[in-house]
């Protein structure tokens, strides 16, 4: 997998299978949501810049008409990419639900 630059990736995977306890099981998932939610946020941040550059109002930029063509491609992007993102925080919210139920369907 290549990270693009300004981009970090937690490769501490040292994960034991062996004997894991529902709560080591259940502990390990969040985290791996969290993992996941702070890369979702990362996406967004970037898709902002990208628009913030294209209409000009980046901090220290100056003289730059927005194309209005460009404006709209790029909020086309950002759009689908944010029904993306939604659509897998509802997967990963259904899978953190699941997980934390206990054997009654209570929390």
């Amino acid at each position: 997998m290549v990270i693009p630059d300004g981009f970090s990736m937690n490769t501490n995977t040292n994960i034991q299978s062996n004997n894991l306890s529902r709560e080591d099981t259940v502990n390990q998932a969040i985290h791996a949501i969290a993992a996941e939610d702070a890369g979702f946020s990362r996406i967004l941040d970037a898709q902002s810049e990208r628009l913030r550059y294209i209409i000009g109002i980046l901090p220290g930029q100056s003289g730059r008409e927005p194309a209005l063509e460009r404006a709209i491609l790029a909020s086309d992007s950002v759009r689908r990419t944010i029904q993306i993102i939604t659509n897998m925080q509802m997967i990963s919210n259904q899978k953190l639900s699941e997980l934390l139920e206990d054997g009654s369907g209570q929390l």
